[in-house]
């Protein structure tokens, strides 16, 4: 059973088509989701959301805490949008956020 069960809002338990959102501070394979898994929400995103304070070896994301659940929609594109290349330094990107935003594409 999912840390999460006991606080999943009654519209994620309905036969409704739903979205849930946000910074999770977990990854999306944590078995903390697997309650809302199991009412039938999928996650979207894959990688890397959060921005280190400093690139080291090339590397400027850490965990992937940032998701996006659905549940009865047609997600037909997701992703992350890294801004931080507009950025001299990851310091300068982060007085924007710490997190890249993450998307889902549902056609109309």
């Amino acid at each position: 059973r999912g840390c999460l069960s006991g606080n999943i809002p009654d519209i994620f338990k309905k036969d409704e088509s739903s979205i849930l959102m946000g910074d999770f501070n977990l990854g999306y394979r944590s078995k903390a989701f697997d309650s809302l898994r199991n009412l039938g929400l999928a996650s979207h995103i894959r990688g890397k959301t959060a921005l280190k304070l400093k690139r080291k070896d090339g590397k400027h994301l850490t965990h992937p805490y940032d998701n996006v659940f659905t549940k009865k929609l047609n997600v037909c594109d997701a992703g992350i949008t890294d801004f931080s290349y507009g950025f001299e330094t990851l310091k300068q990107a982060r007085y924007i956020s710490d997190h890249l935003p993450i998307w889902i594409k549902i056609p109309r």
